[in-house]
């Protein structure tokens, strides 16, 4: 799951404001892997998108349906230990963020 997850994250689990960031941290911080910078918010998204990602990567029923199980038993912990797991502490974005999450999306609709 921490090797899945490392991996996902810059694919699929950040969305696009949060992606310069990304790039900025592994530039700051090249020995981290994102599992060591990245919390229980992002890997609930990487556990809610599982089920269709197993599916797309044809993962056998039985080797689903064993993960799903141990999903549900990690989301379970999650949801119980909601106040040490996650995080209501957001820190806000710098002038240069913003102006570099404007330009991308000016790009990106161009």
């Amino acid at each position: 799951l921490e090797r899945y997850f490392d991996a996902a994250l810059p694919r699929i689990l950040l969305f696009s404001f949060e992606k310069i960031r990304h790039t900025r941290m592994q530039l700051e911080n090249p020995s981290l892997k994102p599992c060591q910078i990245y919390g229980s918010e992002h890997l609930l998204r990487l556990l809610m998108k599982m089920p269709a990602l197993m599916a797309q990567a044809k993962v056998p029923v039985s080797e689903a349906a064993s993960f799903a199980s141990r999903a549900q038993e990690l989301l379970k912990f999650l949801e119980k230990n909601e106040n040490a797991v996650m995080t209501n502490v957001w820190e806000a974005a710098d002038t240069e963020y913003c102006e570099a999450h404007q330009a991308r999306i000016e790009a990106l609709s161009c």
